[in-house]
């Protein structure tokens, strides 16, 4: 490979220097920015009163809409239900602290009473079987007496078997 000529160095080095004195003499001709104090700007505001006004949001889409929160009711007692809010219906919105329904206080009391007798029940249940354990117990503790008292009648058929008061097939 050649050296390049000085002339071609020259085509190249020449506008780079020519480009940088340039720059240098725009440089120095300019005088540094004034600098001024920050002030604070005041800005104008119109301000319009806007009437409160009961509006239900309402949205236009199209693709799969998932709400971010459900919640799913399940009543703790049997009723029939007397009072129902009007916004109570898929995606109303109700203002926290309102009522949403109110179940008949008559049925809410027999289900109360209800509930009370099914625990004196179960109470009554468990006394039962409570009895029927110191029962069985008594008949097991009978029971092994007999064991005991049959064991020693077999100890003593089988000595007079030994002693051929008796016969085997007796024992």
């Amino acid at each position: 490979m050649t050296q390049p000529s000085w002339k071609r160095k020259a085509l190249f080095v020449v506008p780079l220097a020519l480009a940088v004195a340039v720059f240098a003499f725009l440089v120095r001709g300019k005088d540094a920015p004034d600098k001024r104090p920050a002030q604070e700007r005041a800005t104008l505001v119109r301000v319009v009163r806007a009437p409160v006004v009961d509006f239900v949001p309402t949205a236009v889409g199209y693709g799969y809409v998932q709400p971010g929160l459900v919640w799913d009711a399940v009543a703790e007692v049997q009723g029939k239900i007397v009072e129902l809010h009007p916004d109570l219906k898929r995606g109303g919105v109700i203002p926290a602290g309102d009522l949403l329904l109110r179940i008949d206080p008559a049925q809410r009391l027999t289900a109360t009473e209800q509930r009370e007798a099914d625990v004196q029940r179960f109470l009554a249940g468990l006394r039962e079987l409570e009895q029927s354990e110191t029962n069985l117990r008594r008949r097991l503790d009978v029971e092994r007496q007999a064991l005991v008292i049959a064991g020693r009648e077999l100890d003593r058929k089988r000595r007079l078997v030994e002693q051929n008061v008796i016969s085997a097939s007796e024992v």
